[in-house]
């Protein structure tokens, strides 16, 4: 038998709306191309507006393979600041659909807001204002993507997918930097210092081998969390598989400060893990070592004499000026070039050679910008991540998959952090924000541990939000809407009549009703008292199931 209804109206009129888009994209755009592409990414904002974890996995599969960007006013778009806004905006769309106002509460409320209120304060005396206001906006984005992560993912088999996405689109990145690597090794940037060994640096998509770094750093130990803690054999093996060809990109960046870095994680990884962990890797570094250009490339590390070492060094005498000079307050979230500018200007014994460069030092970069106050509420975020996924292990110990991928985290972050000591990995919008992406998925795991896999009622949520500070701001608009309908001349009516009146009525009505069963001959007898005790009851049995009757409950 065939089924008349095949498609829903909502597919269909989504269908309708969404072929209309494409004739409106050509007419406008004059191009089939143009406006098949601007027609499939309607497509998925709308999916996205949907399910905010499709939101997620646009951020995830985008960022690593997209690399343009292009500035709008003062405002730059790239692929990380357009699906970050959708993902926050899907979020925001899911809670207003669905009637929902639980956020998941967390310790790092008050680092977070300190932070946004103590680095939008710079933006008034920052060389230039509006550049660090679109510098804010990006870290808004970035610490906001964290309580979307936590909010939304809540399965254990979601966890699984997004991380397992996110691996893979990290070995796909690097097959498009293999195929750089071995065709156009002569476009390779950052050549200059090393030995006659190395013929060519691997970027990927991310144009700048170091930028490549900071972002493999992130995702191998999470491939490496995901092999051992995965069930299907399959998938295990898999994820090995893309984990050994992120390590071995990693090894062709030629990025000494990733290398660290992801040595550190692994440390971290193999402590909370596994420590018999620590013996495969003493096993497994002679190889690396037999890597041309590995083991000079280490060496050049401690020379300090010349090379990137010693520009690096010339680069921190600035940072240590400007910092000197702007201790407290900073020079403005994101004006850290400006104020380079300028300061080699003023002071000419700080000359590099350039008028603008990166200070190669994620913190000192934000305590010269945000001062002192703005770094210790950013490293007080970090420290709060730190402290509950560690206690997170402890805690649950027993479960491996929990252990192992917080463990795979917590290693991530470690490895960006350190990897921040010698690059600014912190001020680059496409590595960092998995970075806080993680920091989500942490969340995620240390707040609604219980729940996962099996979500229960909104009461199982009201010890995760009481606490939270972005909920109580909501709480208090929600009040002050609350108060002001309490005193309006509306909710006085609705008293006089839902309240007074109704009761009133139906005490008339059960009077007459009581009256009623004591002449059950007259009530047999009569017609029309017959049709009026019908009457009755359905306009009771309407009021009682009447929407306005439930609402004046609710509100009384």
């Amino acid at each position: 038998m065939i089924k008349e209804n095949i498609f829903s109206k909502k597919f269909l009129l989504f269908l309708a709306l969404l072929l209309v888009g494409f004739f409106v994209f050509f007419i406008v755009l004059g191009s089939f191309k143009r406006a098949l592409v601007s027609s499939v990414f309607l497509l998925l904002f709308f999916l996205s507006l949907k399910w905010t974890e499709f939101a997620l996995a646009l951020l995830i599969v985008l960022v690593p393979l997209v690399s343009g960007r292009f500035i709008f006013e003062i405002l730059p778009f790239d692929a990380v600041t357009v699906t970050v806004a959708i993902s926050i905006i899907s979020l925001l769309f899911s809670c207003f659909k669905k009637e929902r106002s639980v956020f998941p509460p967390t310790k790092l409320d008050v680092s977070v807001l300190l932070f946004l209120i103590v680095s939008l304060m710079t933006v008034f005396w920052a060389y230039s204002p509006p550049k660090a206001l679109a510098t804010w906006l990006r870290y808004f984005g970035y610490l906001i993507l964290i309580f979307v992560v936590a909010y939304r993912v809540r399965y254990k088999r979601t966890i699984e997918i997004l991380l397992s996405l996110f691996v893979l689109s990290a070995t796909m990145s690097c097959f498009i930097g293999f195929n750089q690597f071995l065709t156009r090794p002569g476009m390779s940037i950052g050549m200059q210092g090393l030995s006659q060994e190395i013929v060519a640096r691997m970027a990927g998509t991310y144009i700048n081998p170091n930028f490549f770094g900071e972002f493999l750093v992130l995702a191998i130990p999470i491939g490496l969390a995901l092999t051992l803690a995965l069930n299907s054999t399959r998938h295990r093996i898999f994820c090995g598989a893309c984990t050994a060809i992120l390590l071995f990109s990693l090894v062709l960046t030629y990025t000494r400060g990733s290398w660290l870095g992801l040595a550190v994680g692994l440390v971290i990884f193999a402590l909370i893990v596994e420590k018999r962990l620590l013996w495969f890797g003493v096993l497994l570094s002679p190889l690396v070592f037999k890597l041309p250009g590995v083991a000079s490339r280490i060496v050049s590390m401690f020379d300090i004499s010349g090379g990137t070492v010693a520009c690096r060094l010339r680069l921190w005498n600035v940072v240590f000026k400007i910092i000197s000079e702007n201790f407290l307050f900073g020079i403005g979230i994101g004006n850290y070039l400006t104020a380079f500018t300028h300061y080699v200007f003023k002071y000419p014994e700080l000359s590099v050679g350039y008028v603008q460069y990166g200070a190669h030092n994620s913190y000192l970069t934000l305590l010269a910008e945000v001062g002192i106050f703005g770094l210790l509420a950013f490293l007080g975020v970090i420290v709060v991540i730190f402290k509950l996924g560690y206690c997170f292990t402890r805690r649950v110990k027993n479960d491996k998959f929990s252990v192992y991928i917080m463990g795979g985290i917590l290693a991530s972050l470690s490895a960006f952090l350190v990897n921040g000591f010698t690059s600014n990995s912190l001020l680059h919008p496409r590595a960092a924000v998995f970075f806080w992406f993680l920091a989500g998925i942490a969340l995620v795991l240390i707040y609604n541990y219980e729940n996962i896999g099996k979500i229960k009622t909104r009461q199982n949520f009201l010890k995760l939000y009481n606490g939270s500070y972005f909920y109580g701001i909501l709480t208090g608009v929600k009040s002050s809407f609350l108060s002001a309908y309490e005193n309006h001349w509306l909710k006085r009516s609705f008293d006089f009549v839902g309240r007074a009146n109704l009761l009133k009525f139906s005490k008339i009505l059960g009077s007459v009703d009581a009256s009623l069963k004591s002449s059950v001959d007259l009530k047999e007898s009569s017609k029309t008292l017959g049709v009026f005790c019908k009457f009755r009851d359905n306009l009771l049995g309407w009021i009682d199931n009447s929407y306005f009757r439930a609402a004046i409950k609710k509100i009384l």
